[in-house]
């Protein structure tokens, strides 16, 4: 039997087609779609920092969300490209699994956004506790630079205790 070669469809030198690059710019636009869409289902989410409660009501059970809000003000290196940054919470008084949810991504803002809603969900309880704090860190701008060239941002959130007095 013969050996047949096969050629890979991309080389190492990446001599794509058009046809794949189409294929992951189609990519590429689903997650923008994605992205925007999911943050336009938040309930209650704000719109402008006016609207951003920094004081949430814990509640007796469930969860609800704290939200902050990401208003990129600084200089974008590309302003066609998508900016990232990465974001994660962080205890003070409040304890994660606790108090709230952790959470920790990257946020896109694509070309025309310029700011984006970090949700975290509050855990409410009926314990009798002082009013405890969490903050929601935003580091890694990649395709831009933070006001001042600051390598990070802080959100503090504290989650009023409505169970009773401490």
């Amino acid at each position: 039997m013969d050996a047949i070669a096969l050629s890979p469809d991309l080389d190492g030198l990446l001599n794509s087609t058009f046809g794949e690059l189409a294929g992951w710019q189609r990519v590429s636009a689903q997650q923008e779609w994605i992205d925007q869409n999911l943050r336009a289902q938040l309930p209650g989410a704000p719109t402008r920092p006016a609207e951003i409660e920094q004081r949430v009501v814990e509640g007796d059970y469930g969860t609800h969300y704290a939200y902050s809000l990401l208003s990129f003000n600084g200089t974008r290196e590309e302003p066609s490209s998508v900016l990232s940054v990465d974001y994660a919470t962080r205890d003070g008084s409040a304890t994660a699994g606790t108090d709230y949810l952790a959470v920790e991504g990257t946020l896109n803002l694509y070309p025309g956004e310029d700011q984006a809603v970090i949700p975290v969900e509050i855990i409410g309880d009926r314990a009798a506790e002082p009013d405890e704090v969490f903050y929601l860190d935003v580091t890694n701008p990649v395709g831009g630079v933070f006001p001042g060239g600051a390598v990070q941002l802080t959100a503090v959130r504290t989650i009023v205790d409505d169970d009773g007095l401490f």
